[in-house]
């Protein structure tokens, strides 16, 4: 490395220095006791020691660079290792760092499922019971407005039968005093009796009914007994039409179409 080089250059360049010195000082106490010939001979010796000593350093100094490289291979091996194999437990969910998180996630979704299918039965119950009133509610309004509607009918036509009866009645009194008086050949009034001796004697032969009444009271109680007989064979008449045409027309024509019922007994009166 770079960096390390420097250092360990600096360092041994500190470490010649301290020698320089040294040599130097013992050169200088040489210088002083010895000769001039005898300081050559350390100085000669004092750059070999140092140029042995920056050799010993160089190849120290690349012993330490090539275990360093080997180390970094063999830390960057094991990590790829590490990382290898700790994926492969990822995958395979076998990881704790994995699993942990993973049950985390699962019991959230469990309680939010849960907690989902709770609320979407609530809301189908909210809707049902809705649909149920709603329902109960347009039967109801239905049953209403059907029985309002065949009440109303139902008056109109017994209001129509009853003049028709009427009518009828006085048609059939006024036919009646017609043939009467058609028969005497002379009008009759209602409450005025004919005078006995006007009348003309009429021959009867075989067994007969002498009527002690006069002309207009026999008429009158005829009249009122053919009325009576009438009305109630009417009557009858009405209510098994009613009873057999009137509600099966409503049910079949009677499809929420108040106006087709009504138009359908109209015609069926007149």
């Amino acid at each position: 490395m770079p960096g390390i080089k420097d250092d360990r250059e600096d360092s041994d360049g500190e470490e010649m220095d301290h020698d320089s010195g040294e040599s130097d000082k013992s050169s200088t106490s040489c210088d002083s006791s010895e000769p001039p010939s005898d300081s050559d001979d350390s100085s000669e010796m004092d750059e070999e020691e140092c140029e042995r000593r920056r050799s010993e350093c160089m190849e120290n100094l690349m012993d330490l660079e090539r275990q360093f490289t080997l180390l970094r291979e063999q830390l960057y091996r094991e990590r790829i290792t590490q990382v290898d194999t700790k994926l492969s437990e990822v995958r395979s969910g076998r990881a704790q760092e994995y699993l942990q998180p993973l049950e985390q996630l699962q019991e959230n979704m469990r309680i939010r499922t849960e907690v989902a299918g709770i609320l979407r039965e609530f809301r189908l119950t909210n809707i049902r019971n809705k649909f149920e009133a709603e329902e109960q509610a347009s039967r109801q309004n239905y049953e209403s407005e059907k029985s309002l509607l065949w009440d109303s009918i139902q008056g109109e036509l017994q209001e129509k039968v009853r003049r028709l009866e009427e009518d009828r009645n006085c048609v059939d009194l006024n036919a009646d005093l017609w043939l009467v008086e058609r028969s005497y050949g002379k009008p009759i009034r209602r409450g005025k009796v004919s005078e006995p001796g006007r009348r003309k004697p009429v021959t009867v032969s075989g067994p007969y009914i002498v009527y002690m009444l006069s002309d207009s009271d026999i008429l009158e109680d005829w009249t009122a007994i053919k009325k009576a007989l009438s009305v109630s064979k009417r009557k009858s008449d009405r209510e098994f039409f009613l009873s057999s045409h009137m509600m099966p027309s409503l049910c079949v024509r009677g499809s929420g179409i108040p106006g087709a019922c009504v138009a359908s007994v109209g015609d069926i009166v007149h």
